[in-house]
């Protein structure tokens, strides 16, 4: 028996030692799904394959659903190493309309969503004077999950916030600023005006430079800054009779009696006339007119004197409306520092703000020249710095404006809506002034005709450089004239041109001043050609005419003339009772001109080709050097200061009515 069970236990041994495989007998099965290896067996061979994990799935993209759909390839007995990877089929998404409400039902936008996506990129709307919070099912409801995905058709509300800013209040640099909430669109309560001892409010304002004044209808929608503007309490009684004794002032104050129109020297009747076609004694001719440049100074002074006889007389109406305001601030101590008064024919406006005072009249009189008009005169004074000003309009096309101060005055004149006119003089200590000058005339927007001066005045001279040559037809140059303080007559000027590309420079005497001429006949031959003088000239009662002489050689100017005797307008003045003003009168005077190159030959050039002997006298000796020398000197600064001052610029500085002023 025991040999038996030995036996049937080898046996088995056996049986089990012959159905034993080598490892390298197996094969290895990988699973790979969605691009990943997610399972490896080792199989034997001859054994089916068996994937172990759970049912392969694949996530939705933004177009399709996918189902397991098996294994690629399909499952086999093993034989080999074998990579299974899981399949799908794809099925189209369902697409779903999302509304987006932007504003309540005003505004909406529709979007096409598939089906499982999500709304995490939905855009963020913008609505004046709100915020955004969040996007909701409902126009008041919560906010709606924006990650959960879409599974149906649905509506978005916008759900925002409104905006509530704030307005801080400075009133000034020792008191706390105050802070105010206002809802987007709502109206500031206008604050409870500040008081400040010393100082009157004068309202709320959006910069510190007080220039833009906050208006409180406006809805508020955004944070603001408001600065209380004050005005220092002052005494201004004081101030105002100052202001008023201004009307008195004139331009004419700078210059001379010597230089004034009315000067004895310079007045004549208003019928003189010169008849040179016969011989005239040159004693009998009244030289000392004003030439052409200075002319220009004194014809816009003249015409501001219509403008300044307006302030003559008006002490009554001053005096009684200075008692009358002072009456009014007694009375009203804690009132504005405005006042309105009438008077007779007149309205007065009397205010004071942020240091400047000013007093307007308005009236209605007759003017000589104009007419009947309406005129407002008023009247400035800056209390800081103490400059005086006056702006006088006489119905709508005649103006001036003016400031002066201790030592300077500027003024500009618009006069009958055509001539814009420009003025300014200055005085050092020592009583030397500089003035310039700028006229304009023009035609709606386009200037027709520009003309300058530059003058200067000291005890002994005064010299004007200017380009107004209007009896020079194309004229292009500069011309320096000068005047002796003393007897206000003009010496003589220089004048520098050029006339077919040649430059002249040449000097003008009165025949006054010229000894050996005595007499004068002019003779009229404009209308022969070729002729470089208008006139043909004769003098101490000869018959033959009065000979220039050529410059001669090879040059340009070779047949230019080195003298002669030319017809050149002066300008005098009568006084006219009818618009109490003086009245300019131009007459042609015989003068002589030199070039200045051949000034010391001029003698004997004359008596190389007349019988007549001249001697040149001390006023044109002491004179020729100081004319020169101001030509010299001044030509280029005149150059650089004719540019700056354009009409625009003249018009600006008039500016507007009172009544027109945007007042702050």
């Amino acid at each position: 028996m025991k040999r038996f069970i030995a036996l049937i236990s080898f046996l088995a041994l056996f049986i089990l030692v012959g159905c034993q495989q080598n490892k390298d007998d197996y094969y290895t099965i990988t699973w790979e799904i969605n691009g990943k290896i997610v399972e490896t067996d080792q199989n034997a061979p001859g054994s089916m394959p068996e994937y172990n994990g759970q049912i392969p799935t694949k996530e939705n993209d933004s177009n399709y659903s996918y189902e397991f759909a098996g294994w690629l390839p399909s499952l086999e007995v093993v034989s080999q190493d074998q990579k299974y990877v899981a399949m799908f089929t794809s099925t189209p998404l369902s697409e779903y309309e999302v509304v987006l409400n932007l504003d309540n039902g005003s505004e909406a936008i529709s979007l096409k969503i598939k089906e499982g996506n999500t709304l995490t990129d939905l855009p963020t709307p913008t609505k004046e004077g709100y915020t955004f919070k969040y996007w909701s099912k409902t126009s008041t409801g919560e906010a709606f999950d924006l990650t959960s995905k879409v599974t149906d058709d649905l509506i978005l509300y916008a759900i925002y916030q409104i905006n509530v800013y704030e307005v801080s209040l400075v009133i000034d640099s020792e008191t706390p600023i105050q802070k105010v909430e206002v809802n987007y669109n709502e109206l500031l309560n206008e604050p409870v005006e500040p008081v400040k001892s010393g100082y009157k409010f004068q309202g709320w304002y959006l910069d510190t430079d007080y220039t833009k004044k906050y208006d409180f209808s406006l809805p508020v929608k955004n944070n603001l800054v408001l600065y209380a503007k004050w005005q220092k309490q002052v005494e201004i009684k004081e101030y105002l009779a100052a202001l008023v004794t201004q009307l008195d002032f004139n331009p004419y104050s700078y210059l001379p009696e010597t230089l004034k129109p009315g000067y004895k020297s310079n007045l004549i009747s208003a019928d003189l006339t010169y008849d040179f076609s016969q011989f005239i004694n040159i004693k009998d001719i009244t030289y000392g007119g004003f030439g052409e440049q200075w002319n220009m100074v004194i014809t816009n002074l003249e015409q501001s004197t219509i403008f300044f006889n307006l302030l003559t007389g008006l002490d009554a109406i001053t005096s009684a409306s200075i008692v009358a305001f002072n009456n009014y601030l007694d009375s009203n101590p804690a009132a504005a520092n405005s006042f309105t008064y009438r008077y007779g024919i007149y309205d007065v406006y009397i205010n004071y703000d942020n240091s400047i005072l000013t007093y307007v009249l308005d009236f209605t009189s007759t003017i000589p020249l104009l007419g009947e008009q309406t005129i407002e005169i008023m009247l400035a004074l800056d209390i800081k710095s103490g400059s005086k000003s006056g702006r006088i309009q006489i119905g709508e096309a005649n103006a001036l404006k003016y400031t002066f101060t201790a030592n300077s005055y500027e003024l500009a004149l618009e006069y009958l809506g055509i001539r814009q006119v420009y003025l300014s003089l200055s005085k050092t200590e020592a009583n030397l002034v500089t003035g310039h000058i700028y006229e304009y005339l023009t035609a709606g927007d386009t200037n027709l005709v520009k003309s300058c001066a530059d003058f200067y005045l000291d005890q002994n001279n005064l010299v004007v450089v200017g380009n107004k040559a209007s009896g020079m037809l194309g004229f292009t140059g500069y011309i320096v004239e000068l005047y002796s303080v003393a007897t206000g007559k003009l010496v003589g000027y220089e004048v520098n041109e050029t006339l077919s590309k040649i430059n002249y420079d040449t000097l003008w005497f009165n025949l006054e001043d010229i000894k050996g001429i005595i007499s004068i006949k002019v003779m009229d031959k404009s209308n022969e050609s070729n002729k470089v003088n208008p006139n043909t000239i004769y003098l101490n009662g000869e018959n033959t005419p009065f000979v220039t002489k050529t410059v001669g050689g090879l040059g340009l100017d070779m047949l230019s003339r080195r003298y002669d005797i030319e017809m050149r307008t002066q300008y005098f003045y009568y006084y006219d009772a009818t618009s109490k003003s003086y009245v300019a009168k131009a007459i042609d005077m015989p003068m002589l001109f030199v070039q200045e190159a051949y000034y010391d030959t001029l003698v004997s050039d004359i008596a190389s080709k007349n019988e007549l002997t001249i001697t040149l006298g001390q006023n044109i000796v002491n004179n020729k050097d100081v004319l020169i020398k101001y030509y010299d000197e001044l030509i280029p600064i005149f150059t650089e200061n004719k540019e700056l001052i354009t009409s625009e610029i003249i018009k600006d500085y008039i500016g507007k009515k009172y009544d027109e002023l945007e007042l702050i």
